[in-house]
């Protein structure tokens, strides 16, 4: 699951449950915010999106095959670290060590109450005029009620060429995502790329010429993000850290899998949650860690129809203000 809210999305929370992970040199990628102030090669982020969510529980360490920079801020729920000055533009940035949170539900908020009582802290870059200022609030609570409290389906194809991978979710999601399925048609002669859905079936023939299939991983998401497909809640995209630029192997009926419906969150008090709030309107995002204070629902012959859910800070961690 990619950690971040859909357009439009008011908020999101995710509750990571299960053990820490451990980071062993993990890669990272440099983030370009000098529209935002920062210098070149002053932000990196985990590449992999799955693995962005750092536990505060330690502080995690980075390495660099040039030198590494002083490091002015860790922000543990995006992933980042940022450096007081550059480091070089062919250096190789990685976690060395530290934990990350597997997340493994998704509630989407439709109403949001948030305390905004933000201390600012400034990020000076030296060797560099500019100077970057980030809000932050390190002891902060918020209300929400009408969750979508389900997990979405999905599928992520293995096998055959390296970079050839794609993933399709069930946005909608819930256990009616574990009913569609993909299949991957080889169709052993000159043809061009085609998908059609039937019920819940999506069939995708591949490219096919001069003897072999043409189809790359970029190729098959964009055709499978058609009007038909979209419209039954499924999206396609390149599997998270691939370029999509190898040619994709047939695939027999196979079904998304993992989708769940709602669930009582009342026994979930005091576990860790994410908590990531956008407002497209003023170009504003919110991100940390939080943990769930008190959680009530209404349940009214087997479907929720209210619910609210009060969270807090955890532990030292700030509630970071992002803006973009």
């Amino acid at each position: 699951m990619v950690l971040a809210p859909m357009h439009g999305y008011i908020g999101a929370i995710y509750l990571a449950r299960g053990s820490n992970n451990n980071y062993s040199d993990e890669p990272m990628s440099e983030v370009n915010l000098l529209s935002d102030g920062y210098p070149r090669y002053t932000v990196y982020e985990i590449t992999n999106p799955d693995k962005r969510y750092m536990n505060d529980d330690s502080t995690p360490t980075f390495a660099s095959t040039g030198t590494l920079p002083t490091i002015a801020g860790i922000e543990y729920c995006g992933g980042r670290v940022i450096f007081a000055t550059a480091a070089g533009s062919s250096d190789i940035i990685t976690c060395a060590t530290g934990h990350y949170l597997t997340v493994a539900e998704f509630m989407g908020i439709l109403n949001w109450n948030l305390s905004e009582s933000w201390k600012e802290e400034v990020y000076m870059h030296m060797g560099d005029s500019c100077q970057s200022a980030a809000l932050i609030h390190k002891q902060w609570e918020a209300t929400s009620d009408a969750h979508w409290m389900i997990t979405q389906a999905v599928l992520t194809t293995t096998g055959g060429n390296a970079n050839s991978h794609i993933t399709l979710t069930h946005m909608p999601g819930g256990v009616d995502g574990n009913n569609f399925s993909l299949t991957l048609v080889d169709p052993g002669t000159t043809g061009s790329l085609s998908v059609s859905i039937l019920g819940k079936d999506i069939t995708v023939n591949l490219a096919y010429a001069t003897g072999a299939i043409t189809t790359t991983a970029t190729q098959l998401a964009a055709a499978i993000n058609c009007p038909a497909v979209l419209n039954a809640g499924i999206v396609a995209k390149v599997a998270d850290t691939e370029t999509g630029a190898g040619i994709v192997a047939a695939l027999t009926h196979t079904h998304l899998a993992g989708g769940l419906d709602m669930e009582d969150y009342s026994s979930e008090t005091s576990k860790v949650v994410v908590v990531l709030y956008t407002d497209e309107a003023n170009d504003k995002r919110y991100e940390g860690f939080g943990i769930i204070q008190k959680f009530t629902s209404n349940i009214d012959a087997g479907a929720l129809t209210k619910s609210n859910l009060t969270f807090k800070n955890h532990g030292p961690t700030a509630l970071y203000y992002r803006k973009g």
